[in-house]
């Protein structure tokens, strides 16, 4: 049997020696490393050996140097019309076609390939417990006024048995100035387009959406808002970015100004680039404190048709682009107004934040008495996202595991790569890829409390209202220490995921290769995979 001994990368050698007519001559009639490879699928339940081995001699014959190995689902029909032999992925039967593709493989001198569960995208699969799954935080806000016994239920935000709720701990804080868990009320809306579109946007009509055509900066889309009772605005929220335009446009190309009632400038920035998943964050942009109050006129410049689904206005003072700051999405930096004009009301005084994990009983009632004043109880947790493997078929489909999680991660590798490489693909891998990353982000691990402090030296329940949208302190120490959680998940998405799955490869013979997501979907340093 011929062997698929190419390296996994160039001679580097070579590569520096100075340019000669071997290189001419290379170039003319290059090695076999550097000829691509290629995808290899099987798909839905439609396998047989003898289209196997026709598929890889077609390959070997057009001279590509290797193989990556998926099994996919697409559409709804499993079984194509015309066809009489189906196997079930991860079967015994399915086992002996996928090593007759790698000795097939290796027959016709091609690398084998092996992606990390089925489908394509990411890492994971049925053995995959919702415990062990990704994870993110989440909480619920409970509204207290203080001086006298509280004996109050906190909510469970996220109660279904698949999302296996864990509780984290109970902070309370006193509210800051115009925090509530309300958005402001519209009294009166004006706009020379789309008016009645504008009407039911701002009302809040859950479900509604609109469209607006592209436009230019000499005459932008122009809607006069005043609310109820002339509130000082300090947040504008809108729908995910990656709702506004057509599927994968991360470029959004939107500019936004908003202007007080006498026309002063509050706002004027562009939207950030985001990423294709970006599509379940709000993004929120923070306004000066203005001394015209209540009547705000936005201004939208669209280079593309922009769907709005979501757009409101809040009192409550939240960190600029936060949704990103935090680690729920990747998006581009975002520079504040220069002159916030802020007296520090509207922020969290770390000093006054109170753990009241102890105070809240086994049934999730908080006990406890309230000093003076308005409250605001959060609750916080930790859930599974419901991210899944795929597209892959039924039987092979699960919860993507926790990729901040080492143990859990070796679990998933030996639940798939481990049993073939041990069992029917023994000796016959070369590489494994990690491909696809279609699970959106993790904010949480069982042990992230214990992996901060060793690595930030500080105590993260201190600062955990940051993480979901408040200011502490003040913008510039919230900054800092977002870019510390940032820096956390990062270190651990490159220790626990990529660098212990490329551990687990190279002890068994294997090279890696990535197709990475740092710095794209999730916060991180796609350089790092590489170390």
């Amino acid at each position: 049997m011929a062997q698929a001994n190419y390296p996994a990368v160039p001679d580097t050698a070579k590569l520096r020696r100075p340019f000669s007519k071997d290189d001419q001559a290379a170039f003319l009639h290059p090695s076999g490393i550097f000829y691509p490879e290629t995808w290899f699928h099987f798909i839905n339940t439609n396998i047989r050996r003898e289209g196997i081995t026709r598929d890889l001699e077609a390959i070997a014959a057009s001279g590509i140097q290797g193989v990556q190995f998926f099994h996919g689902q697409m559409g709804d029909t499993k079984e194509w019309p015309g066809t009489e032999e189906h196997v079930k992925c991860l079967s015994a039967e399915w086992e002996e076609l996928v090593k007759h593709t790698a000795e097939e493989a290796h027959r016709l001198g091609l690398r084998f390939s092996l992606q990390t569960c089925p489908g394509w995208a990411m890492s994971g699969g049925p053995w995959i417990k919702p415990e062990q799954a990704m994870r993110h935080l989440s909480y619920s806000w409970t509204n207290i006024e203080g001086g006298d016994e509280v004996d109050t239920e906190l909510p469970v935000p996220m109660k279904e048995d698949w999302r296996d709720w864990q509780d984290i701990a109970v902070l309370a804080f006193p509210a800051p100035q115009g925090d509530t868990s309300e958005y402001c009320q519209i009294e009166e809306v004006q706009a020379e387009e789309h008016l009645e579109d504008w009407k039911r946007l701002l009302g809040g009509e859950r479900g509604f959406s609109f469209t607006l055509e592209p436009t230019n900066p000499q005459n932008p889309h122009r809607v006069r808002v005043k609310l109820r009772n002339t509130p000082l605005v300090r947040s504008v929220e809108f729908n995910p970015i990656d709702q506004f335009n057509h599927e994968f446009c991360v470029q959004p190309d939107i500019h936004l100004r908003i202007l007080t009632s006498n026309q002063t400038v509050a706002l004027d920035t562009d939207f950030p680039h985001a990423n294709w998943q970006d599509i379940d964050k709000t993004m929120t942009f923070a306004l000066p404190n203005m001394q015209e109050k209540g009547e705000y006129v936005l201004e939208i410049t669209n280079l593309h048709h922009m769907r709005l689904t979501s757009l409101r206005f809040s009192t409550a003072t939240r960190g600029h682009n936060w949704e990103m700051e935090a680690g729920w999405t990747s998006r581009t930096l975002l520079q504040l107004p220069e002159d916030m004009n802020e007296d520090g009301s509207g922020f969290i005084k770390r000093a006054d934040i109170i753990n009241l994990t102890d105070r809240m009983t086994s049934d999730g009632r908080l006990r406890w008495t309230a000093p003076e004043g308005k409250w605001i109880v959060l609750r916080i947790g930790h859930v599974n996202t419901g991210q899944r493997n795929g597209p892959a078929p039924e039987e092979a489909t699960g919860w993507e595991v926790n990729k901040l999680d080492s143990a859990f991660v070796s679990y998933q590798f030996r639940s798939y790569i481990g049993r073939l490489t041990e069992g029917p693909l023994k000796g016959l891998v070369n590489n494994m890829l990690m491909d696809s990353w279609e699970c959106s982000s993790q904010t949480w691990t069982r042990y992230m409390q214990r992996e901060f402090q060793e690595r930030r030296h500080y105590n993260l329940l201190d600062w955990m209202p940051a993480i979901f949208g408040w200011v502490i302190d003040s913008r510039e120490q919230t900054s800092k220490f977002l870019s510390d959680w940032r820096r956390t998940i990062n270190e651990l998405f490159t220790d626990n995921f990529y660098g212990q799955m490329a551990r687990l490869a190279h002890e068994k013979g294997m090279t890696v290769s990535y197709e990475t997501a740092a710095g794209d979907i999730f916060p991180g340093d796609p350089m790092e995979f590489y170390k």
